[in-house]
């Protein structure tokens, strides 16, 4: 069962959050800030624009905004991060919380829905998800650090 991803959920979500943190080749390299991640996070969740579902069972969750592009009016749906604990992937959790994240987008208004991988941890098997699901891959992303 799926329920929105309160403000209350933050310390839950931080810890499954240092899950991937070492799991995932890209963010294993970065420090994390658990104040900064509680507090933008818990920020955003209090935002209109939020849209996020959790797993009661605490096994993943998915969030992301709704916002309008910078060339247009047109409302889309943003996924920042999903996430579901290793031993529950390949279940019906992670298309359950993309379908009720594209539901509660498409109740906001919005036109579609924007996600992606950036992790490095099975990103393959995640893009066939979303495409299972009738999303279409449409761009690629680079990273350079630069400091």
């Amino acid at each position: 069962m799926l329920r929105p991803i309160r403000t209350d959920d933050v310390g839950l979500i931080i810890e499954m959050l240092l899950a991937l943190h070492v799991e995932s080749p890209h963010y294993s390299k970065v420090r994390p800030d658990h104040n900064y991640v509680r507090t933008t996070l818990t920020s955003m969740i209090e935002q209109p624009a939020f849209i996020g579902y959790i797993d009661v069972d605490l096994r993943g969750f998915m969030f992301g905004i709704a916002n309008r592009t910078w060339f247009d009016s047109e409302l889309n749906a943003y996924e920042l991060l999903l996430y579901i604990l290793p031993d529950y992937r390949g279940t019906s959790l992670a298309p359950r919380l993309i379908k009720q994240f594209e539901h509660a987008a498409r109740a906001l208004g919005c036109i579609h829905v924007r996600a992606g991988t950036s992790t490095n941890v099975n990103t393959e098997r995640t893009l066939r998800l979303y495409e299972r699901l009738g999303y279409t891959r449409e761009a690629n992303t680079v990273s350079k650090r630069i400091n």
